[in-house]
């Protein structure tokens, strides 16, 4: 099972193109992504650290 990824670059981040429509933004630093919303958590996986957000999955962002 493979997924099509796809770096593009719009708006100064980079977007994570993963499955159907899925979007992960990848930044730098995640202190303002973090504040975006009172329900985005910090986690750690597999070394990377991810901004997520259950409620809202357009929130979601990856560090790196």
């Amino acid at each position: 099972m493979t997924r099509a990824i796809i770096l593009c670059y719009i708006t100064g981040t980079l977007d994570f193109f993963v499955g159907k429509g899925s979007v992960m933004k990848v930044r730098c630093s995640l202190k303002s992504a973090k504040m975006r919303d009172k329900d985005c958590k910090v986690v750690r996986r597999k070394g990377r650290v991810y901004v997520i957000n259950k409620r809202k999955p357009k929130f979601k962002a990856r560090q790196g």
